[in-house]
Parts: structure tokens; C-alpha cells; sequence
């Protein structure tokens, strides 16, 4: 909707379907290319200006990272138990930008909601679990099986 061309990173090549499905002008599979490196063949060399991370392994930071323009700004989205090393010199030459954050504020989430109330965007919710079914829930998430995103209900 702002105008990015947007590159999705994936893990197999039905995920990648289902990115490009969901409007990505390209989706790489990770498991089968070298993350950087195609991100810099799609962008002449450039790198990407912004990479948004809500996996957070250790690989996935590194590839980010590692896919960045000079300049670049690097969103690590949610909770990782993973730790990385990244040269304060290469982040200083390089100019590279660093956010963490947990997920969006008030804010962001009325603007998500307005969005999909105008039709402007759709769900990526493909799985739904009762609370009680938790365990499996966080099974499959950890097991790479959700397509999109997956949500708890309650009651």
C-alpha cells in the first residue's frame, strides 16, 4: 500500500506461493538459495532498505542483516531466545539501523483494523487453536506447518 516492493523469505516453496498470493512481488526459499545474496541479485546489487525479521533465529538475523543496503533499518518483531554477533564497527560503516519491538501499539492495530475494514487488506490467520490446545498449537509453530499466522481463541 505504500508503494515498497516487498520480498518475502520463506521456508519452502508453498509458503513462497502463498507469499506471492498475498501480494509479495518476490518470495525466496531460504532452505534452497543464499538469502543475501538473492536479495542482492533482485535489488542490482543494492541490498534491501528494510528488513522486518518475526521469525528471530539466529539464521534468520543473520540473513537479514546480511541483506541490507548501506543505510538500512532491520525490525526485529517479537521474542527470540537467540543471540547473534554483529560487529559494532560493520553497523557503524554501514550504517544500519537496529529496532526491536514486541509487536505494534494501540495505534498500529486501529490502523490494521481500518485497513481490513476498507478491504485495503486481508487476514493472514490460517490456523486457529482453542487455549486449551496450546501445546499443539506451539507444536506446529515450531514444526514450520502454519502457512500464515496462528491464534489462540478463548471461550
Amino acid at each position: 500500500l505504500t508503494g515498497a516492493r516487498v520480498i518475502s523469505v520463506e521456508r519452502t516453496q508453498e509458503k513462497c506461493r502463498h507469499a506471492a498470493e498475498l501480494g509479495a512481488h518476490e518470495a525466496i526459499n531460504g532452505t534452497a538459495a543464499d538469502v543475501a545474496a538473492e536479495v542482492r541479485r533482485l535489488t542490482d546489487g543494492w541490498g534491501a532498505d528494510c528488513v522486518i525479521d518475526i521469525v528471530g533465529t539466529e539464521e534468520t538475523i543473520t540473513n537479514g542483516i546480511d541483506s541490507l543496503a548501506n543505510g538500512g533499518r532491520f525490525v526485529l518483531v517479537g521474542y527470540t531466545p537467540d543471540t547473534w554477533t554483529l560487529e559494532g564497527k560493520r553497523m557503524a560503516q554501514n550504517e544500519i539501523e537496529f529496532i526491536g519491538t514486541r509487536c505494534g501499539g494501540r495505534e498500529d492495530l486501529l490502523g490494521a483494523a481500518k485497513l481490513l475494514a476498507e478491504g485495503k487488506a486481508r487476514s493472514i490467520v490460517t490456523d486457529r487453536f482453542p487455549l486449551e490446545s496450546v501445546n499443539d498449537a506451539h507444536k506446529k509453530l515450531r514444526s514450520g506447518e502454519v502457512m500464515g499466522r496462528l491464534v489462540l481463541m478463548i471461550g
